[in-house]
């Protein structure tokens, strides 16, 4: 346990740090498909992903993949905090 909450936070960034430090010297599959253009093989991965989960339609897994492109990632997330005052 920690006496104070600075003492947890800075280790816990020390801890964050590191692992992205780790991270960074390996590559990881995000890193293997960065660059990959998934909509030449649509047909071949809904079908994979059909096996692996067997749940909903073929023709939905592949169009999912053709549109990929359009969905949005994480960039366009945002944070907003509001500090709320008084009772």
């Amino acid at each position: 346990m920690f006496s104070r909450v600075d003492d947890a936070v800075d280790a816990r960034l020390k801890g964050v740090r590191a692992v992205a430090t780790e991270a960074d010297r390996r590559p990881g599959q995000g890193d293997r498909l960065r660059g990959t253009d998934l909509t030449t093989q649509c047909d071949e991965l809904g079908r994979a992903e059909l096996e692996g989960t067997p749940i909903g339609r073929l023709d939905h897994k592949i169009e999912k993949l053709q549109i990929i492109k359009l969905v949005p990632g994480t960039e366009f997330l945002r944070s907003d905090a509001f500090r709320v005052t008084g009772a």
